[in-house]
């Protein structure tokens, strides 16, 4: 192979570079973080989901939480402090989706996920502000889902006497795998550069 060979095998792999780093940072953008999964423990009997927020009303936000295959609409209702719903869970883990209501406003309120047990006595807890972007002008309009306020200090650690639960998801899936293709195209086009140089000094001799 000659100069020319390799140049265009050299441009070949930054292409694919490119490509590759492109749909990462596309998939990136296209998938918000979102609230994650939280892991249930043993003796769940129900959950409950609180917005504390003064003057949030109940249809600024709607709220979903999925257990295994199931995906379940958690009705929520005006308290003093805010919202209040709940829903029956089991150990495991559940995803929560908070997502505003057509026409509402931007909000940051605190989450309180409280985990009970048949008895009603509290197993876990976790308290976490969270950024609940404004909603979409109308109906047609995907919503954006509530994350994680970039902004608390406190982050989602606990404000509270209750016991954190575990919190997991995030980015470096993705990452990983972007990086991971990375190296094998990088070794690759080392290998077959190498092959080449030593046919080519081979054939000289």
């Amino acid at each position: 192979m000659g100069m020319r060979g390799r140049l265009r095998l050299g441009a070949i792999g930054s292409l694919l570079v490119a490509l590759l780093l492109g749909s990462g940072a596309a998939a990136h953008a296209a998938e918000p973080e979102g609230l994650g999964q939280f892991t249930l423990p043993a003796g769940t009997a129900r959950v409950w989901v609180e917005l504390e927020q003064s003057g949030l009303a109940a249809n600024a936000v709607s709220v979903r939480a999925q257990i295994g295959g199931s995906t379940l609409d958690v009705p929520m209702t005006a308290t003093t402090f805010g919202l209040h719903g709940e829903f029956a869970a089991t150990q495991g883990q559940v995803t929560l989706t908070i997502l505003p209501g057509v026409g509402a406003p931007a909000a940051r309120p605190d989450l309180a996920l409280t985990v009970l047990d048949a008895n009603g006595l509290v197993l876990q807890g976790v308290n976490m502000r969270i950024a609940i972007p404004k909603g979409p002008e109308s109906d047609g309009e995907q919503p954006q889902p509530a994350g994680p306020d970039a902004e608390d200090p406190d982050g989602d650690q606990n404000r509270g006497a209750k016991k954190n639960m575990a919190r997991t998801g995030g980015d470096e899936p993705t990452w990983l795998i972007v990086a991971g293709a990375l190296l094998v195209i990088a070794g690759g086009t080392v290998y077959v550069l190498r092959r080449t140089r030593a046919s080519r000094e081979g054939a000289a001799r």
